[in-house]
């Protein structure tokens, strides 16, 4: 476990690299459609083997699943679980993962779709960012709801 101290910090580190991974995945998807003759996929051969052999190297392994339940790797075993159920149920995987083919749905073209997924991804980020701020300064109760506000009226004048 993390100090006391750092737990915050590393969270919200942890954060911020998600959204920078998630924002980087949008601008990849939303460049390599235009790359010309083909070149935008690469040859994932060795990749592949890597897994393979990761694979095999697990299969050497006796008694995984009564390895992890000892009590060394409950507080692991717990996290590992809980962190992606209620990031499931909050429904914001389907919202990211998604993005492209939702925007597909309501009628944006190919084009159109990935750049709003882009876009979405820049705002993800963003707000990681302004929460990362108000941690280190206290910024006051009533900004929080300044933003809600602009955030359903600019939704609100494109609904």
């Amino acid at each position: 476990m993390a100090l006391y101290k750092l737990r915050g910090s590393l969270n919200i580190i942890f954060q911020l690299c998600i959204t920078i991974g998630i924002l980087i995945a949008n601008v990849v998807n939303y460049l390599t459609p235009k790359i010309k003759r083909g070149y935008g996929w690469r040859e994932i051969e060795a990749e592949f083997e890597d897994l393979v052999a990761a694979s095999e190297a697990s299969k050497a392994v006796k008694h995984p699943w009564r390895n992890i339940q000892t009590r060394k790797y409950r507080p692991q075993l717990i996290m590992s679980m809980a962190i992606p159920f209620f990031q499931q149920f909050t429904g914001i995987n389907v919202i990211m993962f998604y993005a492209p083919q939702l925007f597909k749905t309501i009628g944006f073209g190919d084009n159109a779709s990935l750049l709003s997924a882009l876009i979405t991804g820049g705002i993800n980020c963003f707000a990681t960012l302004v929460s990362i701020y108000g941690q280190v300064i206290d910024l006051p109760k009533w900004f929080a709801g300044l933003v809600v506000f602009f955030i359903c009226a600019y939704v609100a004048a494109f609904a």
